[in-house]
C-alpha cells in the first residue's frame, strides 16, 4: 500500500462493499445494530479494526453501535449509507482517537451529501434539484488535534483557549508573545489564541478576535454558505482553526527519526495528515442533518425548500 495515508490505508475493503451495504440497509426489519453488524462481519471491516487498534478493537465496535443508537440522525444514515458510518468510524480508529462524542476528539457527522452520476454530475430530483443521501463523515475535534500533536512528544506545553469579554489580548509584535490582560466579565466570547512551547525551547503564539475569525471562515467556506458546524458550534470550531493555523504554519514538520520511537513517528504522520487532510464538512454537502423538517437550501439558487 506503498504511498497511501494511514486513514487510506486503514479504510481499503473490496469493491463490492457499497452495494452490499445498500442490500444490507434495504431490509428494514433489521435494526441498526444488525445491520452495522452485518458491514462489519460480512465485509470484513472488523478485521481491519483489529489490525488497527488490536486487543481495543472490540471495545472500539462497541462504541459505534452505541453511537448509533444514541443518535436518531445517524440511525437515518444507517437506511441509506451505513458503511460510511463504518468507514468514518475506521478514519478515527487510524489516528487511535476515540468517536464519543462527549470526549470531543473525533466525530462521525450525518451529513446530506449531494448524490452524482457516473459522469460526476448532480443528479436532478422530479423538481429539479440536487437528489441527496445521508451519509457519515469523520470530523476531527480540537482536542483531537492537541491529544495528535501530544503524542509526537516533541511539544513541552500546548493550549488553545477562548479570549472573553472584559479581557484583552496583548499582543507583543517583535517577540511575537501574547499576554491576556483584564478580568472576565462574562461568558461572552470575544477571541480565541493558541500557543505552543517545543522541548528545544521554540514557542509561539497567536490571538484572533471573533471578528477575524468570522472573516477567515468566510474566506475559507467551500460553498456560498456557513456549514451548520460553524453555525451551531462556532466556538468549537474557532479553536479547532486557532491550533491547527498554529501548527501549520510554526509547528515542526518532522521529528527526528532517529530518536523518535515508532510511536512518535506514527503520531507525527497521523497529526501530518490530520492538518492537511482535515475538512470541516464534504465539498459535496447539503448540510448537516438535523432533527425536524430542517429546511435545505439548494447551493446552486439559494433557494429554501422542504426536505
Amino acid at each position: 500500500m506503498a504511498g497511501k495515508t494511514l486513514i487510506q490505508q486503514a479504510t481499503s475493503t473490496n469493491a463490492t462493499a457499497p452495494a452490499a451495504s445498500t442490500a444490507l440497509a434495504q431490509k428494514g426489519a433489521q435494526s441498526s445494530t444488525a445491520i452495522l453488524n452485518g458491514i462489519l462481519d460480512g465485509e470484513g471491516y472488523r478485521k481491519r479494526f483489529e489490525e488497527v487498534l488490536g486487543k481495543r478493537a472490540p471495545q472500539f465496535v462497541s462504541s459505534i453501535i452505541s453511537m448509533v443508537n444514541n443518535d436518531s440522525m445517524l440511525r437515518k444514515v444507517v437506511a441509506s449509507a451505513p458503511q460510511t458510518i463504518i468507514t468514518s468510524a475506521l478514519q478515527a480508529a487510524a489516528l487511535d482517537l476515540p468517536i464519543n462524542p462527549q470526549l470531543g476528539m473525533a466525530y462521525v457527522v450525518p451529513f446530506k451529501n449531494t448524490v452524482k452520476g457516473p459522469d460526476g454530475k448532480p443528479i436532478k430530483d422530479e423538481n429539479g434539484y440536487n437528489k441527496t443521501r445521508d451519509e457519515a463523515t469523520m470530523i476531527i475535534g480540537w482536542k483531537g488535534i492537541v491529544q495528535l500533536a501530544q503524542r509526537t512528544g516533541v511539544y513541552k506545553f500546548i493550549n488553545v483557549g477562548v479570549v472573553y469579554e472584559g479581557e484583552t489580548v496583548v499582543d507583543n509584535r517583535i517577540t511575537g508573545e501574547i499576554q491576556i490582560e483584564g478580568e472576565k466579565k462574562s461568558e461572552t466570547p470575544i477571541g480565541y489564541f493558541a500557543y505552543f512551547q517545543l522541548l528545544n525551547g521554540f514557542e509561539k503564539a497567536r490571538a484572533w478576535t471573533r471578528e477575524e475569525m468570522a472573516r477567515h471562515e468566510e474566506k475559507n467556506r467551500k460553498g456560498k454558505y456557513m456549514t451548520q458546524a460553524w453555525r451551531d458550534n462556532f466556538d468549537a470550531m474557532a479553536l479547532k482553526t486557532a491550533i491547527k493555523d498554529l501548527l501549520t504554519k510554526w509547528g515542526p514538520l518532522s521529528i527526528d527519526y532517529h530518536t523518535a520511537t515508532p510511536e512518535m513517528i506514527k503520531a507525527s504522520e497521523s497529526l501530518q495528515e490530520a492538518l492537511s487532510n482535515d475538512e470541516d464538512a464534504p465539498i459535496e454537502t447539503e448540510g448537516v442533518i438535523s432533527e425536524g423538517a430542517a429546511p435545505i437550501v439548494d447551493p446552486e439558487t439559494g433557494e429554501i425548500k422542504a426536505e
